[in-house]
């Protein structure tokens, strides 16, 4: 498995290159960054599809992989098996209501008992960015299975990776038990 993070704010594109403007720069520099580790030929001539919840996949490739952005960061994960990975930037919230809303009832008394605000984030994000990446793991998002589920302990035939690459995120990654980190890329104009 190979995690590629990209710094959108740190790309200066050049002339051929995609620009990051606008609301879609997140999507913009995920598939950019897509390409760029397929090649440009490769890219081209893949097809791509989406699973029956909209999850994309490489028609006919052993190549799995899923990206995530939140912030000034775009994460691209590849595996060999199915994969999910979340970022999120570690902003106040409505944790507390969010928490409550859709943690496990585990979740929910492991986050309540928390002592300080900045503990409190920091579990919020781990348990929040496990959720979402099992959902994009398994292509079905959030749906009542993976809220149900309690992230803080294993689950059946998956593992969870936190990678803390970058200050003030926290990226989850979720993958079959056999699959270990080969390489970790951070990505600017030298991929």
């Amino acid at each position: 498995m190979k995690i590629y993070i990209l710094d959108i704010n740190g790309i200066t594109c050049e002339k051929n290159d995609m620009e990051f403007t606008g609301s879609k720069k997140h999507h913009e520099a995920g598939q950019y960054l897509l390409r760029r580790v397929l090649g440009e030929g490769a890219y081209e001539k893949v097809d791509f599809a989406k699973n029956e919840h909209g999850k994309p996949y490489i028609v006919g490739s052993p190549i799995y992989y899923n990206i995530s952005h939140s912030g000034q960061y775009v994460v691209l994960v590849t595996a060999n098996s199915e994969v999910g990975v979340d970022v999120q930037e570690k902003r106040t919230a409505r944790m507390k209501a969010m928490a409550k809303r859709f943690f496990s009832k585990e979740e929910w008394q492991v986050f309540s008992e928390c002592g300080s605000e900045e503990e409190q984030k920091d579990l919020f994000y781990y348990i929040w960015c496990r959720k979402e990446a099992y959902g994009k793991y398994l292509g079905t998002g959030l749906n009542t299975k993976v809220l149900q589920a309690n992230v803080l302990e294993s689950v059946k035939d998956v593992q969870w990776i936190e990678y803390e690459a970058v200050e003030g995120y926290q990226i989850s990654i979720c993958c079959g038990k056999d699959e270990n980190i080969e390489e970790v890329i951070s990505v600017f104009e030298g991929l």
